[in-house]
Parts: C-alpha cells; structure tokens; sequence
C-alpha cells in the first residue's frame, strides 16, 4: 500500500503537473499567435496549421517527455510486465495528455491510439470521457466526422456524465454539424453553449463571445439578418478581445438597414473609429469593406 501511494503521489506531482504546465504553455503560444481570419465563418476551436504548430513543438514534447517517464516509472505491473490499469491513479492522466500533446502537433493518427486506449483499459474510470472528447475532436479534424458521431451520441446519453464534459458537449456537436455544413444545427449548438453563463462549470466569457461571433457570422450567411445583428451586439457586449469587437462592430455597419432611423449615427461610428490611431491597421476595413445593398 505504500509502494502504490508513493507511486500515485508521484504519478501526479512529478509528471502529470508538469505535463499539463507544458500543454498549456503550448496551448497559450497557439491561442496567443493565432491570426483570424474575420471575413470567413470562424472555427469553434483555434487549432495550429501545420506550419504554425511547429512553433510549439518544444512545449508538446516536453509535455510528452514527461507524461512518458512517468508512466514507464510508476506504472504498476502485474508478474508477466503487463500493466494494471486499476493499479494506479494519474496513468491515464498522463496517456491522454500524450494524445494531447500529439493533436496539437497534428499527429492525429499517433494521438487518437492513445485516446483509445485510455477508453478501453481505463473504462470504468471517469477520465475515459475527457479521452473521448478528445477523440471526436480528433476525427473532426482528420475528416472523419461519421467516427464522431457514434461517440457523440454516448456521451448524450451518459447519464453520469461528469459537469465538465457536459459543459463541453454543446460546442463539440457544434463543431461536428459545422464540418457537415449543417449550420442551422451547428448555431443552436452554440447557442446552447454561449448562453450557459452558469458561475460553475458554466461557459467562460471569452468562448460564450467567441460563438456568439460565430453564430452571427452563420445567421448572416443564411440571410437572417436581423438575428445575426443581435449576435453580433450579443458579441460586443461580451467585451473580447479589441479586434473581435472592431469586426463584429463593422458587421453590424454591414448589415445595417439605411431606413433605420439609427443609420446616420452608425455610420459616424465608423467614421470616429477610422481617425483613431489605433485602428490604423483597419483603415482598409473600415473604409473598404463591403456594404450589402
């Protein structure tokens, strides 16, 4: 009991701690670089391309450096060298932060087996959902939709499905319906995970601002125009990041109804943010982009 204690406290502070800093350092390089591109449909997730994820490299083999060691060190076998899963707590921490790891360095393939294996040698632990939540990311990204969705579909009908996936799950079949090209879906999906302003396990401000963005940019492009205006004000008041609020308030200008009595005013708006300074880099939006007749 003490060998299997020793090994579980170490399993925990020594490799997964400093697996998941490292995945969250790389995770924070990508988010932090990532260059939107504002007139095309944003993805629900920010994911690297290829060429940009070899900027994080470093972080996510250090991540899998550490989750590797840790397992090979405090894994617990049985007399034949073939590990026991139930043995130890933090293993399957460690397999799916080497998923992780792999996904972002777009290894999908290498990544996926060890979503997989967490699922089947980890079943009865709770951690197998979060490894199934990475594998639905994981065939979305590779085109494998139609592999997503039978896992999807598990995960609905789970009904001791821990808080945080359920908190995930509405943006995950969102991402799903949008790879399908089924918008109307994939926005009531978002909807549902932008509207959970719940204090635990709810959506946090910046994502909720994020799909709301999306959804507005969808309703647009199904020409519902009035909805996708108060998405868009929906957005602003959400107060992201300064570039998402300049696009979202540049749609609205595009959107904008001439019979309505607020037109003048809103394009002063416009106006006053072209002389300012720091929308230097946008003068081009704000005096070129397209307006909808």
């Amino acid at each position: 009991m003490v060998s299997r204690g020793f090994h579980n406290l170490t399993a925990r502070y020594n490799g997964y701690y400093y697996s998941t800093e490292s995945i969250k350092d790389g995770v924070f390089k990508i988010e932090n670089n990532n260059k939107e591109n504002y007139d095309k449909t944003l993805p629900v997730y920010v994911y690297p391309t290829h060429e940009k994820a070899k900027t994080t490299f470093p972080e996510f083999d250090k991540a899998i450096k550490k989750s590797t060691t840790c397992i090979q060190r405090h894994a617990i076998k049985d007399s034949k060298d073939n590990t026991i899963p139930a043995s130890g707590k933090w293993i399957d921490n460690n397999w799916i932060n080497i998923g992780i790891s792999r996904f972002y360095k777009r290894e999908f393939f290498s990544g996926i087996e060890a979503f997989e294996y967490v699922v089947s040698a980890y079943n009865h632990s709770k951690d197998k959902y979060d490894a199934m939540v990475w594998l639905i990311k994981s065939y979305n990204e590779v085109g494998a939709v139609s592999s997503a969705a039978p896992i999807i579909s598990l995960l609905k009908n789970e009904k001791k499905l821990p808080a945080r996936i359920k908190k995930e799950l509405p943006a995950l079949e969102a991402d799903y319906y949008f790879r399908k090209g089924l918008l109307t879906e994939a926005s009531s999906k978002l909807m549902e995970a932008a509207n959970n302003r719940k204090l635990i396990n709810g959506t946090p401000r910046k994502k909720r601002a994020r799909y709301s963005f999306i959804i507005a940019q969808m309703l647009e492009e199904q020409k519902d125009y009035k909805r996708a205006r108060r998405f868009y004000e929906y957005t602003i008041r959400l107060k992201p990041n300064y570039e998402m609020v300049f696009y979202s308030k540049i749609k609205l200008a595009r959107l904008l109804d001439v019979k309505r009595m607020d037109s003048e005013k809103t394009k002063k708006g416009l106006l006053k943010m072209g002389r300012e300074f720091k929308n230097a880099d946008y003068y081009d939006v704000i005096f070129l982009y397209p307006w909808r007749n």
